[in-house]
């Protein structure tokens, strides 16, 4: 009897223990599952807007039992900390109160709960100051916060903030000289070298892309598993030229993680850039399996499919029904309403086209666009002299905006522009220099 009393006291505490190495070890693994999950919310390629970017982010909260637009506070609270990583769970927050604020004014109030929440959990003076301003609808109290903290030496997450606060209020040089004071300091931060390398290529200059080169090898260097270092390698070569190395990096980034949407979204760039359309529908239908109601990619979608220079590639009828779908959860998007006129030219609805278009221009003002398939529309309608009137509008809209647009039609090149021009039987532009061109 003794013996199985003695076997009894020495197993509760071995029980025990196992039972805290279980929770640690659940514990951990929630905590890596969300940090993976928030990965994919760290790149923006220039059309990730930041109500995709915010559903990236309460997707990955979710996960983890985590809604504070539904919760409480003091409950929100209670599972962020339950999951532990407190610095890291705090990051995510943050960017999640920033997509918020890119979202639209009606998402401010969660954003400010989300900062709240992000005070809470890390409460580091420096980070609560930056959360505090990103919140801020003066863009000049969240510069002035922002360049009081620049010439401080700062731990990489602080810095990392600071910086993604100095881009947001356009201090983007500085942006990059505190990201390289911090990386003096901590030559081995992953992190560093990652955010480092997302600033130089957002400069959208072929020799700062360059630069970024060097610290996406470093980054992938300190960590060969991770995928999103890779995208971002992708994104440089492309910002360099390097098509076919901006392929493979993607490449390798979806056979580290299948599922990664950014690398879809990218190579959608890529194949574009480098003429590969088939290649470039391919890449929206493999995003839309992993989100098939994202309005931002269904809209994306219908417009290649209607618009494609091969018009082997062109489904009109699709087009439509992905346009309309689009519209239908992103009813306030008006790019999304002129996506659905493209659509309905390329199907010969040229009324309904026309309907549409009009319905756009008058919500938004318009693209310059709009009034290219407006003209052509027109013209297909029988009616000249307003089919004209909406080819000069586009024209002049263009010339107002110095758009790259206008550019292509002072050297002629293809596109809905050259289209329309071809259309209504025009001669082609001049070539710059010569009278009528612009220099």
């Amino acid at each position: 009897m003794w013996l199985a009393l003695l076997a009894a006291c020495a197993a509760h505490p071995r029980s025990e223990t196992r039972d805290a190495v279980s929770s640690e070890e659940g514990q951990a693994q929630a905590a890596a599952e969300l940090v993976r999950q928030l990965e994919e919310t760290r790149t923006d390629t220039g059309f990730a807007f930041g109500s995709f970017q915010q559903r990236l982010y309460a997707g990955a909260f979710a996960s983890q039992g985590i809604d504070p637009a539904t919760q409480t506070e003091q409950e929100a609270l209670a599972c962020l900390r339950a999951v532990g990583r407190p610095v890291e769970v705090a990051r995510g927050l943050d960017g999640w109160a920033r997509a918020c604020m890119r979202a639209g004014a009606e998402h401010l109030e969660l954003a400010r709960t989300l900062t709240r929440l992000g005070v809470a959990l890390d409460p580091d003076p420096a980070r609560v100051a930056l959360r505090r301003v990103h919140v801020q609808e003066s863009l000049d109290g969240i510069r002035e916060t922002a360049l009081g903290l620049a010439d401080r030496e700062l731990a990489p997450t602080t810095a990392l903030l600071l910086a993604s606060t100095l881009s947001y209020a356009d201090e983007r040089e500085r942006a990059l000289a505190v990201l390289e004071r911090a990386l003096e300091r901590h030559p081995d931060s992953y992190d560093l070298h990652l955010g480092l390398a997302y600033h130089l290529t957002r400069t959208r200059r072929p020799s700062r892309a360059n630069e970024a080169l060097d610290h996406l090898g470093r980054a992938i260097e300190l960590d060969p598993q991770s995928a999103l270092a890779r995208v971002e390698l992708g994104y440089a070569l492309r910002a360099v030229r390097d098509l076919e190395g901006a392929q493979a990096s993607c490449r390798a980034a979806l056979e580290i993680d299948p599922q990664f949407t950014p690398a879809y979204r990218v190579l959608a760039l890529i194949h574009r850039q480098a003429e590969q359309h088939a290649a470039t529908i391919e890449d929206y239908r493999a995003i839309l399996l992993l989100h098939p109601d994202e309005a931002m990619f269904l809209n994306s979608l219908a417009n290649e499919l209607a618009t494609s220079p091969d018009v082997q590639l062109r489904r009109p009828a699709e087009a439509i029904r992905l346009a309309e779908r689009a519209i239908e959860l992103a009813p306030g998007q008006s790019w999304y309403v002129s996506t659905l006129g493209v659509c309905l030219y390329r199907a010969g609805e040229l009324y309904r086209c026309i309907e549409v278009l009009e319905s756009a221009i008058e919500r938004s003002a318009g693209r310059a666009s709009d009034h290219f398939y407006l003209a052509m529309a027109w013209k297909g309608a029988g009616e000249d002299e307003i089919a004209m009137e909406c080819y000069r509008e586009g024209l002049r809209r263009l010339e107002n905006a110095r758009s790259p647009r206008w550019r292509g039609f002072q050297r002629g090149e293809r596109g809905y522009v050259a289209e329309a021009r071809a259309l209504l039987g025009l001669p082609a532009p001049p070539a710059p220099g010569q009278d009528g061109g612009a220099e």
